[in-house]
C-alpha cells in the first residue's frame, strides 16, 4: 500500500544544499514528533492544516474515500471481524458497520423513515437484477437469464431476508421459464438455511407489478409459461401476493408444482394473484384447448384468492386442493362471434379436491361455471357460490366418477345470458354428465 503524505516542508529541506547536518537532524525529529507524539496524520490538500481533534484527516476537492468492497458471502466469511470494521456491500449497495458482533447498515443522516434499505425490510428488489428496460409498459424490465431478475433475486435471499419484492412496473420473461427453488435458493446444503426457506416461508410481493410471460408473445409446446417448482418438497407459509401475470400460452400461463411425483406441496400458503391467458388456437372452432390462466398443484390448508381469465381454456385449475379457502373470480370465454363455449373449459376446474371450504365464489362471466372433476364431488363440501354466468352453458358439471357426493349446498344467482333474455331459456345448472341428486341447490335466482 502506498500512502502519499505531504508533512510540512521536509522535501524542500532535504533538497537544499546549504542545510547543515544539525538542521536536518532537528527537522527529522520535528516531523517524527509531530506524527508520533501527537499521532495526527493528514492526507490530501493543505497538509499543515489539521483539526486538533483528528487522528487521521483527509481533504480533497476531487477525490473521495473508497471503502473495501465485497459481497455478502465474502463479508460473512471474514474471520472474527472486530467491532468498528466498515465495508461496502456490493449485494445490498450499502455501507455496513460491524457493531455488537453484528453487521449493521450505515445510514446517511438522521433516520427519517425514507432511508430504509431493502435489507432492513427483509427483501430483495427484483428489478435490480434486470439489465434491460426501465419498467414502463413499452420497455419492461428484463434480465440476461430471461427470468426478469427472479432467479438472481432468489440467490440473494437469506434466513433473515426472505421477501422477493417486485417494484411497481412491468417485467417480461423470455421463453418457458422454470423457477426450480432447489437450484436458485442459496446454501440449501445448510440445514438451517433450508429450514428457513421451506419451513418459515418465502414471500413474493408486488404492488402494481405486472409480469408479461414471454413478453406477452405466444408460447406453444405444452410447457407452462412460468413454472414454480421444488420437486418433492413441502413448503410452509409461502405467500404470492399482489402479482399480475399476462401472456398467451397453450397450457398454464403460470403454474405451481406438478413437475414430479411427489411434487411441490404448498402448506398453509397464501395466494392473492391475477392472471390473464389470451391464447387462442388456430383451429379454435374445432380444437379443444388445454390452456388455463392459473394452475396450482397440492395446495393444502391454504388461502387462495385468485382471478383467472383464459380466452380459450379454463380460468383456474386446482389439482388436489385440500381443506382450502377459495375465493375470487374465474372465467373462460365463448368463441368470438358465436354462442359456443370452448370445449372442456371452465371458469374453475377442481380435480381430486377434498373438503374445501368455499366461503365465496364470484363466477362473474364464468361461462361454463365449475367442474367437479374426478373424485372431487365424493368429498363433503359446504359451499356458497355466487354465480353470475352469462351463457347457456352448465353452471356445474361433475364427472361420471362423481357418485358419492354429499352436503353440497349451493346458493346461485344466475345472470342474463349472452342472447336476448326474452328469447332464451333460463340457464342450465347441469350437463348430461351431471348427477343432480348429488347437489342440493338452495336460493336459486334467475333474472
Amino acid at each position: 500500500m502506498k500512502i502519499k503524505m505531504k508533512l510540512f516542508h521536509s522535501k524542500k529541506l532535504l533538497n537544499t544544499r546549504k542545510i547543515t547536518f544539525k538542521k536536518l537532524h532537528i527537522s527529522i525529529l520535528f516531523i517524527l514528533g509531530a506524527s508520533g507524539l501527537f499521532g495526527q496524520v493528514k492526507i490530501g490538500t493543505n497538509p499543515t492544516l489539521i483539526d486538533s481533534n483528528s487522528l487521521l484527516e483527509l481533504e480533497s476537492k476531487s477525490k473521495g474515500f473508497l471503502f473495501p468492497r465485497m459481497n455478502t458471502v465474502q463479508m460473512n466469511a471474514m474471520n472474527k471481524p472486530p467491532d468498528g470494521m466498515t465495508i461496502y456491500n456490493t449485494d445490498s449497495g450499502n455501507i455496513i458497520l460491524r457493531a455488537s458482533g453484528k453487521w449493521m447498515n450505515v445510514y446517511s443522516g438522521n433516520y427519517n423513515g425514507n432511508n430504509i434499505t431493502e435489507q432492513d425490510l427483509g427483501c430483495v428488489f427484483v428489478h435490480k437484477y434486470c439489465t434491460i428496460g426501465d419498467g414502463t409498459i413499452t420497455n419492461p424490465w428484463k434480465s440476461n437469464d430471461s427470468s426478469a431478475g427472479i432467479k438472481d433475486a432468489l440467490r440473494h435471499l437469506s434466513p433473515t431476508c426472505r421477501i422477493i419484492y417486485f417494484k411497481p412496473g412491468y417485467y417480461a420473461t423470455t421463453g418457458n421459464q422454470e423457477i426450480d427453488f432447489s437450484k436458485y435458493l442459496p446454501n440449501l446444503s445448510n440445514t438451517y438455511w433450508k429450514l428457513a426457506f421451506s419451513g418459515y416461508g418465502i414471500e413474493f410481493q408486488g404492488h402494481g407489478a405486472a409480469i408479461y410471460v414471454n413478453g406477452g408473445a405466444s408460447l406453444t409446446g405444452k410447457k407452462p409459461g412460468l413454472l414454480f417448482s421444488w420437486p418433492g418438497t413441502h413448503v410452509f407459509y409461502w405467500k404470492f401476493t399482489g402479482l399480475q401475470f399476462y401472456g398467451n400460452v397453450d397450457t398454464s400461463l403460470v403454474q405451481w408444482g406438478g413437475t414430479s411425483t411427489p411434487g411441490l406441496y404448498l402448506n398453509g400458503c397464501d395466494f392473492d394473484i391475477a392472471a390473464d391467458n389470451g391464447y387462442v388456437p388456430t383451429k379454435y372452432l374445432s380444437t379443444p384447448s388445454s390452456a388455463c390462466a392459473i394452475k396450482i398443484f397440492e395446495p393444502l390448508e391454504s388461502r387462495l384468492h385468485l382471478v383467472g381469465v383464459c380466452a380459450a381454456g379454463s380460468g383456474v385449475v386446482l389439482d388436489v386442493a385440500t381443506f382450502c379457502t377459495i375465493s375470487g373470480a374465474f372465467s373462460n370465454t365463448i368463441i368470438p362471434n358465436t354462442n359456443t363455449i370452448y370445449p372442456f373449459s371452465y371458469g374453475l376446474n377442481l380435480i381430486n379436491c377434498q373438503s374445501n371450504n368455499f366461503t365465496h365464489m364470484d363466477l362473474e362471466i364464468a361461462y361454463n361455471g365449475i367442474k367437479f372433476d374426478q373424485w372431487s364431488i365424493q368429498n363433503t363440501f359446504s359451499a356458497i357460490f355466487v354465480s353470475q354466468c352469462d351463457s347457456n352453458g352448465a353452471t356445474f358439471d361433475n364427472s361420471t366418477q362423481a357418485t358419492k357426493g354429499k352436503n353440497i349446498i349451493l346458493s346461485i344467482r344466475s345472470g342474463p345470458t349472452v342472447n336476448t333474455p326474452t328469447k332464451t331459456m333460463p340457464q342450465k345448472l347441469y350437463t348430461s354428465k351431471s348427477d343432480s341428486t348429488k347437489i342440493k341447490v338452495e336460493n336459486y335466482f334467475n333474472f
